[in-house]
């Protein structure tokens, strides 16, 4: 019996050793963060939110009720990301409900990858787990809130936080986690879905991957010659067979007929004149009119819900970064815009761009463009097809961007061209569809 019982305990202490030594390493809270928002209303300042006080928040400032406005945290040092836990709106003494809710938003990563979460507009802690990266900051973009803007019992009260933990482990290192995504355990309030399953690992392998579906885009050459056979019906003999009848009935009716082309004659000839007016206008290019220029825009609702575009996994990110860039310089006015550019039309640009800027600077709008708020997150990145030193990528979605407290937005369906040069993809054209 005696030994019976050492055995057993012997077996428990084992086990207890064993379990101590395999234990998983459990994330720990990161220390020192700091906090950058667009802006706040009154005391309520962007540092309420990392201070580890749930009692004091962030509340937004501006236009907007929410939507739009983001949160972006940076580490002292690259982590190894696990989870977020959020103290949502104003949870102050009595002020939960003098303000609005997170329901809606997306995480930003710094490899712009994206992932979409939801919160419960409650009080209390909620967690969010986070794509198994490793990163030295994270933007957070509020996407929806509750109460909506169709809800008017708060009337124009913004959007508050109270507390943002940041969970993960701090790493010595510049490089990414490994690319195995987390257990997803029980499901917590908030829990986010990952929108896109990019990783370090295959955007590395994208440009050997794209070569594969470049037989995709030959087909589509061939449906455009289709249309040829469309002058198979000829109608033409048949019109000609019943001029000479028309002709028989009656003389006179050519003399008249005749008679009112001269007189349309000099009306025909005023609206040529107007095209050639119309022909001197643009400065930028022919073969490819109206690259540089700003597209119209309508205003929409500053706290209008956005929704997230998806970007192709197989993509190479130095496209979306050029072409992000191409809209932002643009819709700034910003003197670098030329550099996107490949140099057979740089110059071309370049000039066009210097007309623009003249312009806006005419209509009193070249301050506020320049100081202007953009957002990408809109935007859908796809049909990726390269060819040596050539590429063509499909961006499409609503692009949104802030001049001071007014919101604008227009539709994108635009064809990106790009020339590889010195190992860098620069824009050599741009067709909207």
């Amino acid at each position: 019996m005696k030994v019976h019982v050492r055995k057993t305990m012997f077996a428990a202490v084992l086990l207890l050793l064993t379990s101590l030594i395999c234990a998983p390493v459990f994330a720990a809270e990161v220390e020192g963060l700091s906090v950058d928002v667009p802006n706040h209303q009154g005391k309520y300042v962007g540092d309420n939110i990392i201070d580890g006080d749930p009692a004091t928040a962030w509340v937004g400032g501006g236009k907007g009720i929410g939507p739009g406005k983001y949160i972006e945290i940076d580490f002292p040092s690259p982590v190894a990301l696990e989870s977020l836990r959020i103290y949502n709106g104003n949870q102050g003494k009595n002020q939960f409900k003098k303000y609005r809710r997170i329901t809606k938003g997306v995480i930003l990563y710094p490899d712009e990858t994206r992932q979409k979460f939801t919160l419960k507009p409650n009080p209390g802690e909620q967690k969010i787990k986070l794509k198994s990266v490793t990163a030295d900051s994270i933007k957070i973009i509020i996407t929806g809130v509750a109460p909506s803007s169709k809800d008017k019992t708060l009337g124009k009260a913004k959007v508050a936080v109270s507390e943002i933990k940041v969970y993960g482990t701090v790493t010595e290192g510049d490089e990414d986690g490994e690319g195995e995504d987390s257990e997803d355990g029980e499901p917590d309030d908030g829990d986010a879905a990952l929108e896109d399953e990019e990783s370090d690992e295959p955007e590395a392998a994208a440009p050997v991957k794209k070569e594969a579906p470049k037989p995709e885009p030959k087909p589509v050459e061939k449906v455009e010659s289709k249309p040829e056979p469309e002058p198979e019906p000829e109608p033409a003999p048949v019109v000609k067979k019943t001029e000479p009848k028309v002709e028989a009935k009656s003389a006179p009716e050519k003399a008249v007929a005749k008679e009112s082309v001269k007189k349309a004659a000099p009306k025909k000839a005023a609206p040529k004149k107007k095209v050639a007016k119309k022909k001197a206008k643009p400065a930028v290019s022919k073969s490819q009119p109206g690259i540089t220029r700003m597209r119209p825009a309508s205003p929409v609702p500053a706290d209008k819900d956005m929704n997230v575009g998806v970007i192709n996994p197989w993509l190479d990110l130095e496209f979306v970064a050029q072409i992000k860039r191409y809209f932002a310089l643009l819709t700034t006015l910003h003197d670098s815009y030329p550099e996107v550019f490949s140099s057979e039309i740089r110059e071309r640009e370049r000039k066009a761009f210097l007309v623009l800027q003249d312009q806006m600077r005419t209509k009193k709008e070249f301050g506020r463009h320049h100081i202007a708020m953009l957002e990408h997150i809109g935007l859908n990145f796809d049909k990726p097809v390269i060819r040596n030193d050539s590429a063509t990528v499909r961006v499409h979605g609503p692009y949104r961007y802030y001049l001071e407290n007014d919101a604008f937005e227009f539709k994108v369906d635009t064809l990106f061209s790009f020339t590889k040069v010195d190992g860098k993809w620069l824009i050599s054209g741009v067709k909207d569809k």
